[in-house]
């Protein structure tokens, strides 16, 4: 069977939305991308339940697994989406961002499992349970 971990941590650079900008060559619009804040330095921590960002400066931030709506990487970071909050955009200087993809997927798969609310279908636009 599946067993999780109690907690895994990691250093990271985390970026926090601070609004949205027009995608808009030429005269058409196409939509918005985030604008994103600046690096702040600090540890992810996945435990049961939950992801937490502690920055070396300010408040810690925590958001339960089922306050995530979506999960997306890039060659260089790794997306969340906490629901009614802006993209939070980490970096790992001493880890993959596949591996922390792959372990919170797996982590958001387990919770949701345990919780008897299906299998999730999709991470990314959002995250959809069957």
């Amino acid at each position: 069977g599946e067993s999780a971990p109690v907690e895994v941590t990691t250093a990271v650079e985390a970026r926090f939305q601070l609004g949205a900008a027009p995608i808009r060559p030429g005269r058409v619009f196409y939509g918005h991308i985030e604008r994103l804040g600046p690096p702040r330095r600090g540890r992810l921590t996945l435990r049961a339940g939950e992801v937490m960002f502690q920055p070396l400066e300010g408040e810690e931030r925590r958001w339960p697994l089922d306050a995530l709506t979506a999960l997306q990487s890039s060659s260089g970071t790794l997306q969340i989406k906490p629901r009614r909050e802006g993209v939070v955009s980490f970096r790992f200087p001493d880890s993959s961002v596949r591996l922390w993809e792959e372990v919170l997927r797996a982590s958001i798969r387990r919770f949701y499992r345990s919780a008897g609310k299906g299998e999730v279908l999709e991470f990314q636009p959002r995250i959809v349970l069957r």
